[in-house]
């Protein structure tokens, strides 16, 4: 284990990659709450959405091959800082950046 990811055996990785990939669907989910709660800008919210959901596929992808682990920290950075266009994801980013840590922790 280095100090930003896992070995590439580590079975700890399929369980962070599978995390990632429900980041990205709740990144999503948190479309309506940008634009029908707190009223931002369409364009805004949905580019904002998929780059980060794109950035969590991604790095679920790259576990393996080394370079996602990196990735998948900047991410959980990302979800957190989602709750600036919609307050919600202050308290959901902090839940799977818990939920990062322990595991990768445990892994």
């Amino acid at each position: 284990m280095s100090a930003l990811g896992l070995r590439a055996d580590n079975p700890m990785n399929r369980a962070l990659g599978m995390l990632l990939v429900f980041q990205a669907i709740v990144f999503g989910l948190s479309l309506p709450g940008m634009l029908l709660v707190d009223h931002r800008p369409t364009g805004l919210s949905i580019a904002v959405v998929v780059v980060a959901a794109v950035l969590a596929i991604a790095a679920s992808s790259g576990l393996k091959k080394g370079w996602g682990h990196p990735l998948g920290w900047l991410v959980q950075a990302i979800g957190i800082a989602l709750g600036a266009m919609t307050s919600m994801m202050y308290a959901v980013g902090v839940v799977f950046a818990i939920i990062w840590v322990t595991s990768f922790v445990l892994g």
